[in-house]
C-alpha cells in the first residue's frame, strides 16, 4: 500500500458570504482568523485506489462535487466511486452549498474552490509513500459536546469516543484519519473565516509530529459544550482548549491501537431512498401557519418560509416522486477497517447503530460527505417538531420533513450495503 497527501489553502480571494447560523444574515467575511484548507488523502493498493478530500467548509453543492469528481477521475484515471469529498461543517467559512438564505454563494468563489480541490487531489496523488503499517485505535475522552436536541433535561445520546486510523509511512511522518462527532460552531456568527476546532486540532497534531485529516462524525444533534451555557460565545481560547483535549485523545487512542492488515484496498458505493411526509399544498400552508404565523411577515425567517413554499409546491407539482429522496454512500475497506462517507447531518444514533451492526469491523463514520442534502433526525425529534425533525432545518435545505422511522432505515441501509459490498 502507498499513501499520498496534500493541504491546499482555500481562503477566498474575493468577497464572500459565510454560511450558517440563520437566514439572510448577509454575513460577509471581514477577514481570516485562521486559514481554511482542503486536505487530501490518496491511497493505493494495486489494483485499487481511493481519494478523499476533506474541506474546511460547511457543505458542498452537487455542482461543485460533480465538477471536481469528473475532473479528478479524468486526470488520475479513477472512477468517480473512488473519489470522496467531505466537509467538516464549520459555520465560519464561505458558502459553497445550496441552502435557503444561509449564505449566498459567490460564483467567483465556486470556480476558485473547484480549481483548488482539483489541485489538492492531484497533489496528493503525485507523491506516494510506502505504508509500513496501519493501526486503528479509539478512546473515550471528556466530551467537548452535548446533545442539543435534549435541552429539556432528558438524557440524550452522546458519542465521546475519538476514532483514529494511523498510517505509518516510510520516509515521512505518520498520517492520521481522525474522527469525532461535534458541530464546529464554537465561535458563533463571527464574520472572520475559521475552521473552528478541527483546524486547530490539525495544527496541534502537526506540532506533535503527525499529518492528519479531520472527519466529522454523526453530530446533527451535538453542539460544543460552550454553547450549552451561552450560545455562540466561544473564542479562539475555547477552540484551543477543545482541540488540545481531542489531540490528547488521539495520542491515547494510538497507544492502544491494533495493527490492521493493509494488503488490500476495496471501494464501494450505493444508494437508498428516504421517504418524506406527503404534504400537499394545503398541508404545507397549514404547517407554515402553525409554526411561523407569530413572526413578522418581513422577518428573515418568514422570507425563508415563502421561498420554501415556492420550492416545495413546485417540487410536488413537477416531480414524479416528490416524496422520495436518494442518499449516496461511499466507503472503502482496508482489512478490518472500514471508512464510510454518508450524506447529511445525522443524529448520533446512526453512528452508534452502524458500528454495532458492523461489530466485526472497526469503523470511521464520516457525515456531511459529498453534496449537502438534509438532517436525519430520530422519531422523538420528528414528533416534537424540533429543529432537525420539524420544518426549521428543512427551510435551510429546501426539503420536506421526513417520515418517522427514517433514522432506523438510514442506519440499516448503510450497514446492509457495507456488509454486502465490503464484507470483512
Amino acid at each position: 500500500m502507498k499513501l499520498g497527501f496534500s493541504s491546499v489553502c482555500i481562503n477566498p480571494e474575493t468577497e464572500v458570504e459565510l454560511s450558517g447560523y440563520g437566514w439572510y444574515l448577509e454575513r460577509k467575511a471581514t477577514g481570516v482568523m485562521d486559514d481554511i484548507y482542503a486536505h487530501a488523502l490518496f491511497l493505493e493498493a494495486a489494483p485499487s485506489s481511493a481519494l478523499l478530500i476533506g474541506c474546511d467548509l460547511l457543505a458542498l453543492s452537487p455542482y461543485i462535487v460533480n465538477k471536481v469528481k469528473a475532473a479528478l477521475a479524468d486526470e488520475l484515471s479513477l472512477s468517480e466511486e473512488q473519489i470522496i469529498l467531505s466537509c467538516i461543517h464549520t459555520h465560519t467559512a464561505p458558502s459553497a452549498a445550496q441552502t435557503i438564505g444561509c449564505g449566498e454563494m459567490s460564483w467567483d468563489y465556486v470556480t476558485f474552490l473547484i480549481s483548488k480541490l482539483i489541485e489538492a487531489g492531484k497533489a496528493a496523488a503525485a507523491v506516494l509513500y510506502p505504508v509500513a503499517s496501519v493501526r486503528y485505535g479509539q478512546t473515550e475522552i471528556e466530551p467537548i459536546g452535548f446533545n442539543r436536541a435534549h435541552r429539556d433535561g432528558s438524557e440524550g445520546l452522546l458519542d465521546s469516543n475519538v476514532y483514529v486510523t494511523s498510517f505509518e509511512l516510510e520516509g515521512e511522518k505518520p498520517y492520521l484519519m481522525v474522527n469525532y462527532s461535534c458541530h464546529p460552531v464554537i465561535l458563533g456568527p463571527k464574520s472572520e473565516i475559521s475552521p473552528d476546532y478541527p483546524g486547530d486540532l490539525i495544527e496541534i497534531l502537526k506540532e506533535r509530529g503527525y499529518h492528519s485529516i479531520f472527519l466529522n462524525g454523526c453530530c446533527g444533534d451535538i453542539d460544543p459544550i460552550s454553547n450549552r451555557d451561552q450560545w455562540g460565545c466561544g473564542t479562539k481560547e475555547v477552540i484551543h482548549t477543545y482541540a488540545l483535549r481531542l489531540a490528547d485523545g488521539v495520542e491515547a487512542a494510538l497507544k492502544q491501537a491494533e495493527e490492521i492488515d493493509c494488503s488490500t484496498l476495496k471501494t464501494a458505493s450505493f444508494t437508498f431512498t428516504l421517504e418524506a411526509q406527503e404534504l400537499d399544498w394545503p398541508a404545507m400552508d397549514a404547517a407554515i401557519e402553525k409554526d411561523y404565523s407569530p413572526y413578522d411577515p418581513s422577518s428573515p425567517i418568514r422570507r425563508a418560509t415563502e421561498k420554501w413554499l415556492e420550492l416545495m409546491k413546485r417540487k410536488v407539482f413537477t416531480q414524479s416522486n416528490p416524496y422520495e429522496e436518494t442518499v449516496y454512500i461511499q466507503a472503502f475497506r482496508i482489512g478490518k477497517f472500514v471508512y464510510i462517507a454518508a450524506q447529511g447531518e445525522l443524529f448520533t444514533q446512526i453512528g452508534v447503530d452502524v458500528r454495532k451492526a458492523l461489530s466485526d469491523s472497526v469503523v470511521i463514520f464520516n457525515e456531511n460527505a459529498n453534496a449537502a442534502i438534509r438532517y436525519v433526525a430520530d422519531d422523538r425529534d420528528i414528533d416534537l417538531r424540533q429543529y432537525a425533525g420539524g420544518l426549521q432545518s428543512n427551510l435551510v435545505y429546501a426539503q420536506l420533513p421526513l417520515k418517522k422511522g427514517a433514522l432506523e432505515h438510514f442506519s440499516r441501509s448503510i450497514s446492509d450495503g457495507v456488509k454486502k459490498l465490503l464484507p470483512n
